[in-house]
């Protein structure tokens, strides 16, 4: 069995990742992660800083995305939440 980690945001290109994901998840009968990283500060992608969601909202998104798998008929689904720079938070 294989486990899948995907980070996300609640963006598009973030579900477009879980929906990948999925497809894996599928071929190979693998578990999905999905990580929400809850840090300091983000960067968008227009270069504005913005406050990063805490703990509690991060695990919000993070459940949102797992809903969202789940939606899709995706049963061993988690969530996760981790409270640091989303670039450290998905390296294993």
């Amino acid at each position: 069995m294989r486990k899948i980690l995907v980070g996300f945001d609640g963006s598009e290109p973030a579900r477009h990742a879980l929906e990948k994901a999925a497809e894996l998840a599928r071929l190979s009968g693998g578990t999905i992660t999905v990580l929400t990283a809850a840090a300091d500060r983000l960067v968008r992608e227009d270069g504005v800083v913005t406050m990063a969601a805490d703990e509690d909202a991060g695990m919000e998104v993070a459940e949102s995305g797992a809903d969202y798998l789940r939606s899709l008929g995706l049963e061993a689904v988690q969530a996760r939440v981790s409270v640091g720079a989303p670039d450290d938070a998905l390296v294993l």
